[in-house]
């Protein structure tokens, strides 16, 4: 608390710490509540508390993106995000239990012989206030393009 409220102090603008210069940069955004600095809502964790609250934060093993998630929401301090992951690589329980999903196999187009035999269509824009219809053949890669009705839904589509 004594470092934020010493933050407009002569000695800060002289010359910053270099463990200090991440506080530096945030000092007009923290402020103290209640005996708590707090980076916008979040509460600054000091450093003899991280490890305390990195292990609340680790009991239900969520994983490092449901871990962050939750940490920044509520909390804040240098390199949150990389002393989650480290405590979540280091844990036999998260590696045994992590559960990505199996990779998509790419699909791959058959090539086409000849002209007009497979196209693809998509919609770009809007553009200027207006949405285009895009048609391009996959043999010769010829594109065609019509402009649409801002109206791109399906009903609006078959009335015209």
């Amino acid at each position: 608390i004594q470092i934020v409220e010493e933050c407009d102090s002569v000695l800060w603008k002289v010359k910053v710490p270099e463990e200090l210069k991440v506080y530096y940069a945030k000092r007009n955004e923290l402020s103290i509540e209640a005996s708590m600095i707090l980076w916008g809502h979040r509460v600054v964790i000091p450093h003899k508390l991280k490890e305390r609250i990195l292990k609340e934060l680790h009991v239900g093993h969520f994983g490092a993106t449901k871990m962050k998630q939750i940490a920044r929401s509520r909390f804040w301090w240098p390199s949150i995000d990389k002393e989650i992951e480290r405590m979540v690589n280091s844990c036999s329980s998260c590696g045994s239990q992590h559960n990505d999903p199996p990779k998509e196999k790419q699909h791959k187009w058959e090539i086409t012989t000849k002209p007009w035999e497979r196209i693809h269509l998509d919609f770009a824009g809007p553009f200027r206030g207006e949405m285009f219809l895009v048609i391009i053949d996959s043999y010769s890669k010829w594109c065609e393009v019509e402009r649409m009705a801002n109206d791109i839904r399906s009903e609006s589509l078959q009335k015209s």
